[in-house]
């Protein structure tokens, strides 16, 4: 039987480029694989790092007896922050690491990231908040805009020795990183929110190559940093454990985590150690935690919504929570939080994903109707979630398109933005979802099933407001009003996405998990990265911005840095 691509595909292109066959296609907005091309070479289940191709082959299971085994550390995760926390412990104490990851390989979310890393901090450490002088309207694309508007005072209701410590470590595990000479050879001099610095340059290094999508990896620095740091397992003796879940945490008469209880596909498998650093992830892929956490997700009135498109692994399923409760800590049930944001263009092109971001696009519904703000790039999030279908069209007179992709090809990610002519074509030529080419607004109306009286009406009322310069409906700046008068049109999809759901167990400024009463911590456990509390204050509804002091991978690789320093005291102090 020929093969088949699983629901939970990130879309990460990686299958699809490498194909010899060209076998693997859009569908909707999903990759399919085509029975009449597929040669069943097997080449797209060994390149795809998330086990979502069905190859339709079961794997035999070998059962076991119960097994026991015995590390100084056990780290859960073998994601960017996992790998890193796993060599930082060894290389600290000399001991025994244990990684559990209960997916078939390493990486997790951090396969499919990409950030900067800088030597010595700076704004291109990895994951972390701008710096430099804010961008000015007209100069930055949008998201770069929207974050260097971000409100930071949220930050004083945090516990202060986290956030200085959770900044901190970024800039140490960038010093750090840069030492290995394995990465060396790759720093070059870069640049990002205006300030330049030595680091690793933000494209693909590695992995997935042929891929121009620069919204996703796998290839850019999360999977680079992870496959550098699996090349030191073997240096330090660290011993991975793939498709081993742990399920419960054991502690000892005084409260300490003492072990990890862990199943795999043959039985179980028990590990005492003097401590364990958690870096699990968070819970995007739990429907049942999403629908507690964020009701919303889910557009339970509406059987033909599209689905939320989840950049998070799979194995993002939250299992904190009841690792956590095993071992007496503190869930954070206050500070769970789902980020959400869009319209985004994802799997599609990245070109074009970043146009319909831009304000010379009149955004309508499927109602034909606008409903939001186009200029701020945060604004259509919350709102989308509440539109027929939650999908919604960019509109584009050519001039503004070209207008709009021209300025983008001169900023930052301009030589993922350059190739738009040949994104156009390809997006054209595979007659989706993705985009409509008409000659009249009435043809665009028809192709993309937008409501055509509403419609045209928008775009009339629309015009309208270019004239005088004023959105009397939402306010966009009169410099983004651009007049949609002359064919041909375009209309580029977009849907709703996120990159995560995060919180989990609380952690103290030494990433130490706190006990449920929060009388103290729990000896011995750590936690960092998304499945950790501390660093975020929940967003009050759907598409509300989040307000984190430190961003997702920063917190991930930074975090697992710290957790794994000072677990290494830890043991080292027993």
């Amino acid at each position: 039987m020929a093969y088949s691509i699983k629901k939970y595909c990130l879309g990460c292109h990686y299958c699809a480029l490498e194909c010899p066959a060209q076998a693997i296609r859009y569908v909707g907005t999903q990759y399919q694989i085509d029975p009449e091309k597929c040669t069943e070479c097997g080449l797209c289940a060994e390149l795809c790092s998330v086990d979502a191709i069905d190859t339709g082959v079961k794997t035999k299971v070998v059962p076991h007896k119960p097994r026991e085994l015995t590390a100084d550390i056990v780290v859960l995760g073998a994601g960017a922050g996992g790998t890193i926390a796993a060599v930082r412990v060894a290389e600290l104490t000399g001991g025994k690491v244990v990684v559990l990851e209960k997916a078939k390989k390493p990486g997790g979310s951090g396969w499919f990231a990409g950030f900067m890393l800088s030597i010595g901090g700076g704004p291109g450490v990895p994951g972390g908040m701008p710096g430099g002088p804010p961008a000015k309207e007209g100069e930055a694309d949008a998201m770069t805009m929207a974050m260097a508007k971000r409100d930071m005072s949220f930050i004083k209701q945090l516990d202060q020795d986290l956030v200085k410590n959770a900044q901190a470590s970024q800039s140490a595990v960038s010093e750090w990183l840069a030492g290995f000479e394995d990465i060396k050879q790759y720093l070059v001099e870069t640049e990002m929110f205006g300030r330049k610095f030595t680091g690793l340059p933000d494209k693909r290094l590695i992995h997935n190559l042929k891929c121009t999508d620069h919204a996703i990896g796998p290839g850019r620095s999360g999977s680079f940093i992870i496959y550098m740091m699996l090349k030191q397992f073997k240096r330090y003796g660290i011993k991975l454990l793939t498709e081993h879940r742990a399920v419960r945490l054991i502690t000892d008469k005084q409260g300490a985590c003492v072990g990890v209880i862990a199943e795999d596909p043959g039985g179980t498998t028990k590990i005492n150690c003097k401590a364990v650093v958690c870096l699990t992830g968070g819970y995007a892929h739990n429907d049942e935690m999403l629908k507690k956490y964020a009701p919303w997700f889910f557009a339970d009135n509406d059987a033909t919504a599209e689905p939320v498109h989840r950049f998070a692994a799979p194995t993002c399923t939250g299992d904190i929570v009841g690792l956590g409760e095993s071992a007496g800590a503190y869930i954070d049930h206050e500070s769970m939080y789902v980020n959400l944001f869009g319209p985004v263009h994802h799997p599609f092109t990245f070109s074009l994903f970043k146009a319909a971001l831009e304000g010379e696009a009149v955004v309508v519904n499927l109602d034909g109707k606008r409903f939001f703000n186009e200029s701020n790039f945060s604004d259509g999030a919350k709102p989308i979630c509440f539109q027929r279908g939650r999908i919604s069209y960019a509109i584009f007179s050519e001039e503004n398109l070209m207008t709009a992709l021209n300025r983008l090809a001169k900023g930052r990610e301009g030589n993922d933005i350059s190739h738009y002519p040949e994104d156009i074509a390809e997006e054209l030529s595979n007659e989706n979802v993705s985009l409509y080419k008409c000659d009249t607004l009435e043809e665009l109306a028809d192709k993309a099933g937008i409501t055509k009286e509403n419609f045209l009406e928008t775009i009339k009322r629309y015009n309208g407001y270019c004239k005088t310069g004023i959105d009397e409906e939402f306010g966009k700046p009169a410099g983004r009003l651009r007049p949609i008068k002359d064919g041909p049109f375009y209309a580029i999809f977009g849907k709703m996405a996120t990159d995560g759901a995060f919180g989990g167990v609380l952690v103290n400024g030494r990433t130490e998990v706190y006990k449920a009463d929060k009388s103290g911590i729990v000896p011995g456990l750590y936690a960092a990265g998304d499945c950790a509390a501390g660093l975020a204050l929940a967003p009050g509804g759907p598409g509300d911005h989040r307000r984190k002091a430190v961003g997702d991978m920063g917190w991930a690789v930074g975090g697992g840095f710290l957790a794994a320093t000072n677990a290494a005291e830890y043991v080292k102090g027993l």
